[in-house]
This record gives structure tokens, C-alpha cells and sequence, in this order.
């Protein structure tokens, strides 16, 4: 891949993921009063979408963990092929890590919260209909297939010779031991 198209990776990784760090505050800081107002209100369909957003806060906050996670791998992947590619693998880790962890802390925590925090119904406002969006796209798409990807990526990482003793080890959580009585005797 060429350099622009890394820089774009990482660039667009930033923005996505001080969307998510955001869309977290502002919604966690507006109280219930404040959306049913926006509700009465609104002239558009962003408010609905936030009350609708804030009914299953653990699904709301998964959504947001899970899609800020894999962003902020992506945009550190993505920046790390770029140094390693310029500074070599020893230099370019290091450079990628460090300028990495400034930029996320600062462009997609520290200043996207601060604003969130400042102005969350605003902040609100925007990000409402496109996280509902992502989130429904989550549910219907990624949930289902979750199990089976999170099993072929455990066998690619892992190998069949970790695999297969823990399928066994997890297949007999929660049911009775029949041999149990066995060893009382």
C-alpha cells in the first residue's frame, strides 16, 4: 500500500475515534429531563435517536468500547506499517508507538470529551443518528457472526493443538461432573 493511503487509514482511524470518545460523554452526561425536552422539540429525527441510544446503556457502551477499540488498532497498525516502512522495524515501532499514544490521547480523548463534557447536547445533536446507525448495523451484522470469528481467529492464533482441549474444557461449564461422586469415595 502506498503512504497516502496509510496516512488516510490513520487520519480517518483519529477522526472515528474521537467520534466515538465524544459521542460517550455527551450522551452519558445529558439527564433523562434534557432528552425528553429535546424529544418535544426536536424538528428532526437525532433526538428520538438519542433517547432510543440511552435505553440500553450496556448496549450503547459496548457499541462505543468495541468500535473505539477497533479503530484505535487499526489507526496504531496502520501508523506502525508506515514507520516501519520509513524508520525500519526497530526505529519505527518506537516512532509509531510514541507519536500514536500523543495523538490518541490528545485528538480522540482528551479534546473530543472536553468538548462533549462542555456542550453535550449539542454534541448530541450530531453524533445521535449516526450512532444509532452503527449500532444497528452492529446488531444485525456483527453480534451474529461474533462467536464463529472470535473461534477462527482463537485457531489461526492459537493453533488446533490449544483449540481443541479448551472446547472440551468450556463444553462442561455448568453442567454436573458425573465423576464427582467418584472421588469422595
Amino acid at each position: 500500500m502506498s503512504d497516502i493511503i496509510y496516512l488516510a487509514i490513520v487520519v480517518g482511524c483519529i477522526v472515528i475515534s474521537a467520534f466515538f470518545s465524544g459521542s460517550e460523554t455527551a450522551l452519558f452526561r445529558l439527564r433523562s429531563h434534557e432528552i425528553e425536552k429535546e424529544v418535544e422539540t426536536a424538528r428532526g429525527p437525532s433526538a428520538v435517536a438519542v433517547r432510543d441510544l440511552l435505553s440500553s446503556s450496556s448496549r450503547l457502551l459496548v457499541t462505543i468500547l468495541l468500535g473505539n477499540n477497533v479503530v484505535n488498532i487499526l489507526g496504531a497498525s496502520a501508523a506502525a506499517a508506515l514507520s516501519i516502512r520509513h524508520f525500519g522495524p526497530q526505529v519505527g515501532i518506537l516512532v509509531s508507538t510514541v507519536v500514536m499514544t500523543v495523538l490518541v490521547l490528545i485528538l480522540c480523548e482528551v479534546l473530543p470529551k472536553a468538548v462533549a463534557a462542555r456542550y453535550p447536547l449539542s454534541v448530541a445533536r450530531v453524533i445521535g443518528l449516526p450512532l444509532y446507525a452503527g449500532l444497528a448495523v452492529n446488531l444485525v451484522a456483527i453480534l451474529p457472526a461474533l462467536p464463529k470469528a472470535l473461534e477462527f481467529i482463537m485457531y489461526v492464533v492459537l493453533g488446533t493443538v490449544w483449540i481443541v482441549p479448551l472446547k472440551f474444557v468450556f463444553q462442561g461449564i455448568g453442567q454436573a461432573d458425573p465423576d464427582a461422586d467418584d472421588d469422595k469415595n
